[in-house]
Parts: C-alpha cells; sequence; structure tokens
C-alpha cells in the first residue's frame, strides 16, 4: 500500500534515466522557493493483472527482485541528489507499482504541482 502525503507538496516524477533530471531539478528548487515538502515518485510499471501480492509464489518474488532493487536505486539517486543540492529541503519519496499516470494521481492527491519530464519523442 503506498500513501501521499497529507499536506500540500510538490510531487515529482523521478525518470530512470540520470541524463534526465531537469523535472528533478525544477520540483526541488519549487519545493525550495515556496518552502513546501517535496514527494518524490518513482512507478515500477504495471504488475500482472489479476495477481496480489498474497498469491504470488517466491519464484515470481525472486524474478522480480531485480526490478525492485533498480526502482529503489533510481529513487535513493534521486533523494541523494536532491539532499546534495538543497540540504534544508524536506522529502519523502515512494517507489511504487503500477501505471506512471495511475500512480502519480494516488501520490498527488494533496499536491501543490506536479512535475513531469518530456522524451522530446521526434
Amino acid at each position: 500500500m503506498m500513501t501521499a502525503p497529507e499536506r500540500p507538496s510538490i510531487v515529482v516524477a523521478v525518470d530512470p534515466d540520470p541524463s534526465r533530471q531537469l523535472a528533478l531539478v525544477w520540483g526541488a528548487g519549487e519545493a525550495d522557493r515556496r518552502q513546501l515538502p517535496l514527494h518524490l515518485v518513482h512507478a515500477r510499471g504495471r504488475p500482472i493483472g489479476g495477481y496480489s501480492p498474497a498469491h504470488l509464489r517466491s519464484s515470481w518474488e525472486e524474478w522480480t527482485r531485480p526490478l525492485h532493487v533498480a526502482a529503489q536505486q533510481v529513487i535513493d539517486g534521486a533523494v541523494a541528489f536532491v539532499e546534495n543540492r538543497w540540504s534544508g529541503l524536506e522529502d519523502s519519496a515512494v517507489v511504487a507499482d503500477g501505471g506512471p499516470a495511475w500512480v502519480l494521481c494516488e501520490q498527488a492527491r494533496s499536491a501543490t504541482a506536479v512535475v513531469l519530464g518530456s522524451k522530446h519523442l521526434p
């Protein structure tokens, strides 16, 4: 179960590509200027439909463990990036299973702003 912050915050969608940190920089700067908490969110993709964690076998958990580890490294890197540059900024972070749009909607219920990046597709 993932819980969104109860009070207004700046929510930033964290991209797994470390070269795509513009949204992270913009969101942290905005949170700092507005003196609001920063909430970092990394959506790990959609779980297989029809299954819940209680019904998954240990082999499935073993197979997805590297994905969870990679996702946690992405969010930990984003937190470290923010804390190194904005030392007084209150921050929180979550890695959530689910489609990015759904995860961000859930996490941004009380957000003041949501910051997304762009892939700039041709």
